[in-house]
């Protein structure tokens, strides 16, 4: 068997066997011209299908696909914060295809390994738990000392029960806290909390990474646009948290980060809003986004001046600051020290010649820049050609963001209002990039960005996303 590398995603192999037999996990043979043989011990195996008559063909379509996930010993408990599956002791996952091409198989199989402390399986939603098995794992008052409690040994005493005007069949347990005296719910755990129409935030979500603009959400649900406004607020909250979350699950950065600003504007365009994205160049894991606010450079008239409204005050060298603050969070992630890929940005050189300065040459950040070439006809394409394949995760991002969120679009009336809210949404945008959507759309690969830097092992959904409310104070 040969196997070459033919791909640019990192992990995918193609296999090239001549042979009609295919090996299984154990080394049993089975004829590929119809089917691959099933077992008990290799449930990944799928029945295959010819899809033309005839063994003659040049082009076959795939015709089988499935993935395997060997574990080690699993732990006993769960995570008392989220409900998250146990965590594996190691393994291995791997994905197979199989495509015919001519009289031979072709078996494209993606396998990357994961260590304990990384795997991340989404847990049961609160409001799915039965009343009698759920237990709340801390205070949810801030101000409350059992709310930094962790461990399972919390004991909340029960306190009755309500329903929901919005649920009346189903009966939410109260509880009371031991210390601070103090009554909550079930319902303060989920994210869908104080909501009067909790079946609204999957969709809401969903339609705004759909690039659906908030009155058409509105129109589309049947409710008042100030509702889609606050959900997505809220859906920005709890992204940020999550993405806190993963990013302290994930065990540390193993490859190069292409670093680039999405430009956009906030209320006006004199008021323009940099967002820092950070992007792993063959994961395409999202690590970090941040933003900067800056002047625009346009002018206007004085008669438009008049009419538009003053622009609000900026911070000084606010590009440099974000850049900064991306790259020293990347770097606790990096203890051998960061490949940073970028352009020939002034405030990119800046910011990681301050911080190169306080570290060492092992720990330091290796920059490797790229100018943006002349790309009019007449010119070398070949600087231009180098700088796309290098940034080419960075600039991927940036064209799904305007393609999938309606306020980023050119001359758009949707346009952000506040820039809270503006980078609220694009971390909305990267956990929907992490964890939700595959990598390709054209390729039969069920991978997730999440799933290559081998931080979970299934493509999670909004479900799975939205399980459990999280809460600011514990993640500090």
């Amino acid at each position: 068997m040969r196997t070459r590398f033919v791909d640019r995603m990192p992990g995918v192999a193609v296999a090239e066997q001549r042979d009609p037999q295919i090996a299984g996990r154990k080394r049993s043979a089975a004829p590929i011209g119809n089917r691959i043989g099933r077992s008990h011990s290799n449930p990944a195996h799928h029945s295959l299908k010819r899809t033309s008559k005839g063994r003659k063909s040049h082009r076959r379509r795939i015709v089988a696909q499935g993935s395997e996930l060997q574990r080690g010993p699993k732990n006993a408990g769960r995570n008392p914060d989220t409900g998250d599956q146990p965590l594996s002791a190691g393994g291995q996952f791997s994905q197979f295809v199989v495509v015919f091409v001519g009289n031979r198989a072709l078996v494209v199989r993606h396998s990357f390994r994961f260590v304990q402390d990384t795997m991340w399986n989404p847990g049961q939603p609160i409001e799915g738990r039965r009343r009698d098995r759920f237990r709340p794992p801390h205070c949810p008052r801030p101000d409350c000392p059992d709310h930094h409690y962790q461990g399972p040994g919390y004991r909340a005493a029960r306190d009755g029960s309500y329903r929901r005007a919005c649920d009346p069949l189903r009966r939410i347990p109260r509880f009371r806290c031991p210390t601070c005296k103090r009554a909550f719910s079930r319902q303060s755990f989920a994210t869908s909390y104080y909501l009067k129409r909790p079946e609204l935030l999957h969709a809401v979500a969903g339609m705004l990474i759909a690039g659906s603009a908030h009155r058409q959400i509105a129109r589309h649900l049947g409710c008042a646009p100030s509702t889609v406004t606050r959900l997505s607020v809220r859906l920005g909250r709890h992204a940020g948290l999550f993405h806190e979350v993963s990013m302290a699950r994930l065990e540390r950065i193993d490859e190069p980060v292409v670093f680039d600003h999405f430009e956009t504007f906030v209320r006006s365009q004199q008021e323009r809003l940099g967002i820092a994205t950070a992007v792993g160049q063959r994961s395409w894991f999202v690590y970090a986004v941040g933003g900067a606010r800056y002047r625009g450079t346009s002018r206007r008239s004085r008669r438009k001046r008049r009419l538009k409204l003053a622009p609000r005050p900026t911070t000084a060298g606010a590009v440099v600051a974000s850049t900064r603050k991306t790259l020293e969070s990347l770097l606790r992630k990096s203890p051998d020290g960061l490949d940073l890929i970028s352009d020939e940005h002034p405030a990119y050189r800046a910011a990681v010649h301050r911080i190169n300065r306080k570290l060492s040459a092992a720990k330091s950040i290796r920059h490797a820049t790229y100018a943006n070439p002349d790309r009019s006809p007449g010119h070398d394409f070949s600087r231009a050609r180098q700088r796309n394949q290098a940034m080419f995760a960075v600039d991927l991002l940036h064209k799904l963001l305007r393609h999938c969120q309606a306020h980023h679009r050119r001359e758009t009336i949707a346009f952000g209002r506040k820039s809270t809210n503006v980078i609220g949404r694009a971390l909305l945008f990267a956990i929907w990039r992490n964890f939700i959507k595959r990598i390709s759309e054209r390729r039969p690969t069920h991978l997730s960005p999440a799933m290559q830097v081998g931080l979970t092992s299934k493509l999670w959904t909004w479900r799975d996303v939205l399980a459990v409310r999280l809460f600011p104070g514990r993640l500090a």
